[in-house]
């Protein structure tokens, strides 16, 4: 206190602000020194203030937090708000009662503090007691002048203080809050009174004590609290609330205790409602509830108590439906003692023996079928219960049927007797009965389909049997034309092919697409399927001109169909509409034993398809296949053309030409097996060789980036030493070794300069676009290599060609490389000539270029050399605007030197 003081008397701030805002004040009221406070407030320390601290608090929260009343009352004294708010909208008071702090909120209430003020989520003071069950506080707050008939929580939620209080079963407090006027009817968002939570929670003094205050049994949504109670299975409350005078909506009740299953309560709700046979919203009467939930007694006790034992819901279901449907025979037997008419349907025209037969429970149906049910009715989509029974599979309710008349022959919607539905479900004694007792074993269904492809599509090995020997027609077609033997490959059943086979079925049979079951086992990779079809007959002439059965086997892949289909005399050399062979087919597979199986049989390798291609050229242009050396090498060794020629998208090409088509993806091996083999890398076609195809493809050109090169090099040697003439000249008059020159200088391969100079490449030869080897040299932004360059200009190159830009190679080489490289390299190009004062496009000279890239040695080394300096460019700027423009005063200072203009606009 001392040392505050002295501070102070000094002339210390005694409001300023420390870490988080925190003040003197702060720390004192939160240390609960109420000296310090007084001392400090009479310093003149700011009281009111909004919030410190964490920013969520004033000094009064902050005192009330603390449960400090002498602190509070200091505060307030001295001018503190008592009902002020924090961040959250908390007040003083709001704080006291969630902190449960009774005395704070006496203590707050007396000063006249808000007792009815809410926080952000809409809570009160009251709302805190009432939800922590503390009757001493919410008993001050009442007291207070608490307001009791506001909601507790949100006001979405519409819930009281007395809703809250009964649902906390606390008899004390609901007392206290009706005896303070609390609304006993009140309801919350969901139409729920008090008087609810009293009846779900079965609190049964609650529900005494709401019902003596004249609380009423209704909601305003006309459920009453009966329906809860009965939900509850609580007999002794519902007794209760049927005491009542206004007892409300007795609808359902009855429904709501069958279906809980609740004997008592339905035997004493039968005695207060209205109606035995009310129906709920789906028009089910209690009866039909009864009949699902397979209480007897309670089914019973409906009966005797006049339930209509016919009544129908909105489908049409009588109480003996939902019975058989639930497989309730007990139910069933005693509703059919009390009359039950079998007869009637649902509304979907299915009777109860209808249902029965779905359910699989013979004792249903049994009971049924002895009340003389009509045994072949049938429902919407025609089926009986016939088709029913068949596809359930229990051969006891079949049998039944069957002994009561049931008709074999009846057809559904679908053209499908039971005898179908029974063969698709694969129920094989039911089959056999059926089997011995129907008409016709080659009836068609809508698909069409018979009886035998159904079973044949299946699988149903012996249910076929079971067809063929009962004279079922191997032959008949489906809509699209095929068998049941195309049925039978499709499933890649050899066993049921050959039982077909056997019985005459067409082993050449065509669909409507003109495909044979051969063809189908051919594309399915069946080998076995494929011999016994051959072994029976099967012929090898295809059905249509566009292939052939080996070209379909070679597509498949399977060597031993291949053979199998060869072996039995079957054209090697026949050609498809595109006229390709079996071994164009076998090399776009890149299959090496079907070639071999094919070469065996005298397959030729050098027939041309429609396009002039031979299957060596279908090896080439595989490309990335990595089988490829090794195919190629097979086909070559077996007597392929290695310099076979065709006309391909108006060019006749080689298998050498075409590998260079393909050099993106052909390996450097691809050439060496070619030229092993023989192959003539000087062959001329249209004019060109393919080593000057090759080059023209890898030359770069003005845009050209820099990419990989060692495969093209690579091959271009492979090339040369393959004796590749460098001296060819194709139609334009350009040389190869012209060409490849640029290649080589782009790529600065000194060697391969070296080599074309010594076969008289031209080294001032340009292409198209006026680029020459010392541009494309220049081109890249790389360390400059000067021997290529000399060597280059010793052999006569032209320093000064310009390219269709303008550019030349000292343009080039000012435009890319920097540094000491460009100086010397600026310098051999200036020794051997080069002119300093050339305009490119844009008017703009070498030293130009180099006083924009700031280079003092290079503009110096030109002006050395004659360059002028008061040029000026397309937009007319010389060398000395641009330096100016930029800063460089170096070069700035050159070029003044050298006697440049500095009043030239």
């Amino acid at each position: 206190m001392e040392m505050v003081h002295m501070l102070l008397d000094k002339g210390a701030n005694v409001n300023a602000h420390g870490e988080y805002c925190k003040t003197p004040l702060y720390f004192a009221v939160q240390n609960k020194d109420i000296e310090m406070v007084k001392m400090l407030v009479d310093k003149g320390a700011e009281l009111i203030k909004e919030y410190v601290y964490d920013q969520s608090h004033n000094y009064l929260h902050i005192a009330v937090n603390n449960k400090h009343i002498e602190m509070v009352q200091m505060l307030l004294d001295k001018g503190a708000d008592i009902n002020a708010r924090n961040t959250t909208e908390d007040t003083p008071m709001l704080l006291a009662a969630g902190n449960k702090d009774i005395d704070m909120v006496k203590f707050l209430s007396n000063k006249g503090a808000n007792v009815n003020v809410r926080d952000r989520n809409d809570r009160t003071p009251l709302c805190f007691a009432v939800q922590n069950k503390n009757m001493e506080l919410m008993q001050l707050l009442v007291d207070k002048g608490a307001e009791v008939n506001t909601h507790c929580l949100s006001y979405s939620s519409c819930t009281t203080y007395l809703h809250t209080a009964v649902n906390n079963k606390h008899k004390e407090m609901v007392q206290t809050l009706l005896d303070k006027g609390a609304n006993v009817n009140a309801c919350d968002y969901y139409k729920k009174t008090p008087l609810h939570f009293a009846v779900q929670n079965k609190d049964m003094e609650m529900i005494k004590l709401l019902l003596n205050k004249g609380v009423k049994i209704n909601d305003y949504s006309n459920n009453t609290l009966l329906h809860v109670a009965v939900m509850s299975k609580d007999l002794e409350i519902v007794q209760l609330l049927l005491s009542e005078k206004n007892t409300g909506n007795l609808s359902n009740l009855l429904h709501i205790a069958v279906e809980n299953k609740d004997f008592d309560m339905v035997q004493m709700l039968l005695k207060k409602v209205p109606s035995v046979d009310a129906c709920n919203s789906t028009q089910d009467t209690p009866l039909h509830i009864a009949a699902k939930t397979g209480v007897v007694e309670i089914v019973r006790l409906l009966l005797n108590n006049g339930a209509g034992v016919d009544a129908l819901n909105n489908n049409s279901l009588t109480p003996l439906h939902i019975a058989v449907e639930s497989g309730e025979a007990d139910i069933v037997q005693l509703l059919l003692s009390k009359g039950a008419n079998v007869s009637i349907c649902t509304n979907i025209n299915e009777t109860a023996l209808f249902i029965a037969t779905k359910s699989k429970n013979t004792k249903i149906v049994q009971l049924l079928l002895d009340k003389e049910v009509d045994v072949n009715a049938s429902n919407n989509t025609q089926e009986t219960p016939l088709h029913n029974a068949a596809r359930s599979g229990v051969l006891e309710i079949v049998q039944l049927l069957l002994s009561k008349g049931a008709y074999v022959n009846t057809c559904n919607n679908s053209n499908e007797t039971a005898l179908f539905i029974a063969i698709k479900s694969n129920h094989i004694a039911i089959d056999k009965m059926l089997l011995n007792i129907t008409s016709d074993v080659n009836t068609c269904n809508s698909t069409p389909d018979t009886l035998l492809r159904v079973a044949v599509k299946n699988t149903y090995i012996e249910i076929v049997e079971m067809l063929l020997d009962k004279g079922a027609d191997v032959n008949v077609r489906d809509k699209n034309g095929q068998t049941s033997v195309h049925s039978a490959v499709k499933v890649k059943n050899i066993k049921m092919v050959q039982m077909l086979l056997n019985k005459g079925a067409d082993v050449n049979a065509r669909d409507t697409k003109k495909v044979t079951p051969l063809k189908l086992a051919i594309q399915s990779k069946e080998v076995e399927i494929v011999d016994c079809l051959l072994k029976n007959g099967a012929s090898i002439l295809y059905p249509c001109e566009k292939s052939s059965y080996l070209h379909d086997a070679v597509n498949c892949g399977d060597v031993k169909i291949v053979e199998l289909i060869l072996n039995k005399g079957h054209n090697v050399n026949c050609v498809d509409s595109d006229g390709r062979t079996p071994l164009h087919c076998g090399v776009k597979t890149g299959n090496i034993d079907i070639l071999s199986a094919l070469l065996k049989h005298g397959a030729n390798l050098n027939i041309p398809d429609k396009m002039g291609k031979m299957p060596i050229h279908v090896a080439v242009e595989k490309g990335d296949d990595i089988k490829l050396e090794y195919l190629l090498e097979y086909l070559l060794k077996h007597g392929a053309l290695v310099d076979a020629k065709i006309t391909y998208d108006n060019e006749v090409l080689t298998p050498l030409f075409l590998a260079i088509r393909n050099v993106n993806f052909n390996r450097d091996e691809i050439f060496k097996i070619l030229f092993s083999n023989g192959a003539n890398p000087n062959l001329d076609v249209n004019g060109i060789t393919a080593f000057h195809k090759y080059v023209k493809q890898i030359k770069p050109t003005i845009s050209s980036r820099y990419v990989t090169h060692e495969k093209h090099l690579q091959i271009v040697k492979i090339l040369l030493q393959q004796g590749a003439n460098l001296n060819v000249v194709d139609n334009e008059g350009d040389s190869v070794a012209d060409e490849l020159l640029h290649f080589a200088a782009f790529y600065k391969d000194i060697e391969l300069v070296k080599l074309l100079l010594d076969h008289g490449a031209n080294s001032s030869y340009a292409d198209v676009d006026g680029m020459t080897a010392l541009h494309y040299l220049h081109i890249r932004v790389a360390d400059q290599d000067d021997n290529i360059a000399r060597l280059l200009l010793k052999h006569g190159a032209n320093v000064n060609v310009q390219n269709k830009d303008g550019i030349s190679p000292l343009h080039y080489l000012l435009y890319n490389i920097s540094g000491e490289t460009s100086l010397n390299a600026a310098r051999l190009l200036l020794q051997f000539g080069a002119k300093c004062d050339l305009k490119d496009q844009k008017g703009n000279t070498p030293l130009h270029l180099a006083t924009e890239r700031g280079d003092v040695n290079v503009a110096r080394l030109l002006l050395e050399f004659g360059a002028k300096c008061d040029l000026m460019n397309q937009k007319g700027n010389t060398p000395l605007h641009l330096a100016t423009e930029r800063g460089y005063v170096n070069v700035a200072r050159v070029l003044l030197h050298f006697g440049a203009k500095c009043d030239q606009k």
